[in-house]
């Protein structure tokens, strides 16, 4: 009898223990963090514009499609660690113009719906306005741009991240030789660059804000370097107009820039007629 009692009680512990390492198991097995749904990433900019036009639903209907040669469509980018954005030669890009000035685009809905085709394929949401936002992945960088009026137009651009970190180390360069504006104060930079026997020049054309409550300046700063060297600050000017149409080209400023030493380069970036 006490046999029989121990028999039972052994058989009892045994299936307990059982009980408990299954348990165990599908506790694990049950809070083991669950692995995120596979997304088609895109790597190449042209990649993202491919997985843009392919949803029918960002192409407006009845508007004309047009791609802009590679390096000739310029977007305006912002990393977020970044208080200013560049504008950056598009490595792929495709834009939708409408074909009358009555045709309308709903710019919350096409923007809303790049928000879905970006994220899908692998992006995560890097900056956005009313008209605009800008979509990120490890290597590329996007943005959508939304005209609802006057000839409403939808444009795509993307560029590989490390053009646009490219175009902030120079331009982070440039802006640290002057001492003119304060980099605090700039929201804006466009940087052009033009070259000519042996003369690099390069205009940087700011936004600036002197103060909270005044307007914004624009200011033309310009850069050269000769046969490789550093680059040298050279001068600046505010962005006005001239007489001649010709912005930020006053006659002392052109006289200024087309110091021989430069071989006509930097008149030529401030829209004189050297070059």
């Amino acid at each position: 009898m006490r046999r029989s009692k121990k028999i039972v009680i052994g058989g009892f512990i045994a299936l307990f223990s059982v009980a408990v390492v299954v348990a165990v198991i599908l506790l694990i097995v049950f809070n083991r963090p669950q692995e995120a749904m596979p997304v088609a990433s895109v790597e190449p900019p042209a990649a993202a514009i491919n997985a843009i036009e392919e949803a029918s639903v960002i192409s407006p209907e009845g508007f004309t499609r047009s791609v802009p040669a590679e390096g000739t469509y310029g977007t305006t980018l912002q990393l977020a660690s970044k208080q200013y954005s560049v504008e950056v030669p598009s490595e792929a890009a495709v834009v939708y113009t409408a074909g009358n000035d009555t045709q309308e685009m709903n710019s919350a809905a096409v923007l809303q719906a790049s928000q879905e085709v970006f994220m899908k394929h692998g992006f995560t949401a890097n900056g956005s306005g009313e008209s605009w936002a800008q979509f990120i992945n490890q290597s590329v960088l996007c943005r959508v741009d939304v005209q609802a009026e006057a000839r409403a137009t939808a444009s795509f651009a993307c560029v590989s991240t490390k053009a646009v970190n490219d175009e902030y180390a120079v331009t982070e360069e440039l802006l640290g030789l002057q001492t003119i504006l304060p980099v605090s104060g700039v929201s804006a930079v466009q940087l052009r660059t033009h070259e000519a026997g042996g003369v690099t020049g390069a205009l940087v054309t700011t936004v600036y804000a002197p103060g909270d409550d005044e307007p914004l300046v624009g200011y033309q700063l310009f850069y050269a370097k000769q046969d490789g060297n550093e680059w040298r600050y050279i001068t600046s000017s505010e962005v006005q107009d001239t007489t001649d149409g010709k912005p930020g080209s006053t006659e002392a400023l052109r006289a200024e820039l087309n110091d021989p030493q430069w071989n006509g380069v930097l008149l030529y970036l401030a829209g004189g007629e050297a070059i």
